[in-house]
């Protein structure tokens, strides 16, 4: 940086005196120190007039709120005038004024002192609170500054300051000549080149024109110093104003990052994920792309059971897992919750529709591998859909949304698969809907009711207990298969509202057969519960009271769990079946060897009973493989001390394997169907 007014002095005459020489510098020196003190003087008391108003403000509402909230509680308005007029009277202040809002330009002021003008100097408003046990806010005090004063004390202050600094330059430079004593031509001569050629950012700069040694302690030595304190000020000033820029520059680039990239995982969110997909589109041409929407199954489950931090870290760990498949031109987002996006290439050589299959699935295995996660391994489904740009879309939300039908499509079809968008779909999630929508209506009149299965005793086929099934019959519909709408409830929510519906019907029904000395004696009734009852936290307790209500006890019922209990906390669950264990209630396993069966959490399960599932009693008499997977499991079940029961007997052969092979209870079409409450009653309870 070279400064012209400095490097005049380069230019000067050397025949003309010393003492003139000097003056000059030091003249045009101090004219730039004073220049650049002067504007930093002003600058840095505007910024810190205006910092300091909100604490002012402050200081004034807190010396005058309470004798202004005294007054205006009071009435007295002579009173709180005065108190006005003495806030006022404060410096800078332009007027203070009462009103019932905090707004500063509310209609309705009750008290005003001072010039009622100027509504775009800074103002701040404090609530007025009643000096009753109430302490309620009666009001709002209004302070405002007068900032063309404020401006005129810092202008008459800077130019003062100006002045003073200008005179001292002034009576330096005249010092300086009545003190020199002998020529520095030399000197002075070195030193006006480095001034004129000083650059603030270079940090070996320096205005020493002696070395040690050669130190006088005369007019140049101080000269010099005090213009290497000035280099070091400024540098110190560059120094300050780069980091400035640089921490400004690193919190924008920052605040761009996450505005596009989900906190918690890293990766690019929505808006990232649709910039992307708009610039594609704009430039596929004739080539096929694929967004495909991921969804975790069962998280809200999981969710609920470890707690969201557990949540995030599997969300996480699934993300990186993903991340690693992908290809160098696709690209993974996180659209919120358990919820990604994906843009994915697609082989040109196959069919768009097998590719895009072979595509999500390439992602889908890889986030489906058993992961790590807090020290424990955890492996979930994931229910993709795919939508096929441009087959399936040209827009993004058209895109999105047909990914988003088909994702819905893929949960509906068993979930952990991969669903590529027809138009077939959006009927289906329409009825997805619809259906949910009728589910809330039928919990809301009541319109499910229960249907009891009989079990019998494999041996003797006496009556042991019963299933209770859930039935609903849809005014405009007609009846419900539970295949259909359950799924529904496991995806909304509604699940527990549901269960809880059906163990109500269920533990009042089997009450009533019990006062009414109907029930056999040592018979259970089996109720089914969801994981997300389970995992509420009041249901163990609601249950308990519930039977108390009945005047049941906890042996009369089985709770019927399904195999998704494994995917999950084992300890915590194991932890919830044993408090219930404790007051005498029993679990079985239902639909086992369908699901998520694991025999080291099998073991560990406080489970008293196994019910092998429809499918593999379908295989007796027609499959020996599934004959002896029966068998395996009655052979298990015995070794675990479980009762078994064998579900969907159908024949009598199936009847008469399951009897041989030492399966205590029996339940199917083959014995009797689930029937309403009154039939049940009339067919297997009237008769004994």
């Amino acid at each position: 940086m070279k400064v012209p007014a400095l490097a005049y002095i380069k230019r000067v005459s050397w025949y003309r005196s010393v003492q003139v020489q000097l003056l000059l510098a030091l003249l045009v020196l101090g004219m730039i120190w004073l220049s650049l003190a002067t504007v930093s003087k002003h600058w840095l008391s505007h910024k810190q007039e205006i910092a300091a108003l909100p604490q002012r403000a402050q200081t004034l509402a807190e010396a005058y709120s309470e004798s202004v909230a005294l007054s205006l509680w009071r009435f007295d308005e002579q009173q709180a005038r005065q108190l006005l007029q003495g806030i006022q009277r404060a410096p800078d202040v332009q007027e203070a004024w009462i009103t019932n809002t905090s707004e500063p330009n509310a209609a309705r002021v009750w008290i005003r002192e001072g010039f009622a003008h100027a509504q775009d100097n800074p103002s701040y408003a404090f609530p007025l609170i009643s000096p009753d046990e109430a302490k309620e806010v009666i009001g709002h005090l209004h302070i405002r500054f007068d900032w063309e004063k404020i401006r005129q004390r810092i202008n008459r202050q800077v130019l003062e300051l100006g002045l003073m600094q200008l005179l001292s330059v002034l009576a330096l430079a005249l010092a300086t000549l009545w003190v020199m004593r002998r020529l520095v031509v030399k000197d002075l001569q070195q030193l006006s080149m480095r001034v004129s050629c000083f650059d603030p950012m270079d940090s070996t700069a320096s205005f020493q024109i002696r070395g040690a040694n050669h130190a006088r302690g005369d007019e140049i030595d101080q000269v010099v110093a005090a213009l290497e304190q000035m280099r070091t000020e400024l540098q110190e000033s560059y120094q300050t104003l780069a980091a400035d820029v640089q921490a400004r520059t690193r919190a924008e680039e920052k605040a761009a990052h996450q505005a596009r990239h989900d906190g918690l995982t890293g990766l690019p969110n929505r808006l990232a994920l649709e910039e992307e997909l708009m610039v594609r589109i704009a430039s596929t041409g004739d080539r096929v792309g694929a967004v495909a929407f991921f969804d975790v199954d069962h998280f809200k489950i999981l969710n609920d059971a470890r707690g969201h931090a557990f949540g995030d870290a599997v969300l996480v760990a699934f993300a990186h897992a993903m991340q690693k498949r992908l290809l160098p031109d696709e690209v993974l987002s996180r659209f919120g919750g358990d919820e990604f996006v994906a843009l994915l290439i697609l082989d040109q050589e196959l069919d768009p529709v097998a590719a895009a299959h072979v595509a999500a699935n390439r992602l889908r295995w890889a986030a489906t591998q058993a992961i790590e996660v807090d020290g424990q391994t955890m492996s979930l489904g994931f229910s993709v859909g795919v939508a096929i740009f441009p087959l399936h879309g040209a827009d993004i939300d058209t895109l999105i949304g047909n990914a988003d039908v088909a994702m819905y499509q893929a949960k509906q079809s068993g979930r952990n698969c991969v669903q590529v968008f027809n138009e077939a779909m959006r009927a289906a999630v329409e009825r997805h809907h619809l259906l949910e929508l009728a589910v809330r209506e039928a919990l809301e009149k009541q319109h499910f009711t229960v249907a009891y299965q009989p079990v019998f005793d494999a041996a003797s086929l006496k009556l042991i207990g019963a299933e209770a099934l859930i039935r609903w019959e849809h005014p405009q519909l007609g009846a419900m298969a539970p295949a259909d709408f359950i799924p529904v409830c496991e995806q909304s929510g509604l699940i527990r509202e549901v269960g809880d519906a059906v163990l109500d019907l269920s533990l009042d029904q089997l009450s009533s057969w019990q006062r009414a000395g109907m029930w056999p004696a040592n018979a259970v009734l089996g109720v089914n519960i969801s994981m997300r009852q389970l995992i509420d936290g009041g249901f163990a307790e609601q249950l308990l009271a519930n039977l108390k209500r009945c005047q049941l006890k906890p042996a009369d019922i089985w709770l019927e769990l399904t195999e998704s209990v494994m995917m999950f906390d084992v300890d915590a669950t194991c932890a919830l079946m044993r408090q219930l264990n404790d007051a005498g209630l029993r679990f079985a396993i239902d639909d086992f060897g369908t699901g998520f069966s694991s025999l080291a959490y099998l073991s560990r399960l406080p489970a008293s009973g196994l019910k092998i599932d429809r499918s593999f009693i379908a295989e007796i008499g027609a499959n020996t493989g599934g004959e002896a997977i029966v068998e395996a499991i009655i052979s298990l079940a015995k070794h675990l001390k479980m009762s078994v029961v064998g579900e969907g007997v159908e024949r009598p052969e199936q009847l008469e394997f399951l009897k041989q092979r030492g399966c205590r209870g029996i339940q199917g079409f083959f014995l009797g169907r689930p029937v309403p409450a009154e039939e049940f009653a009339a067919q297997y309870l009237q008769s004994r």
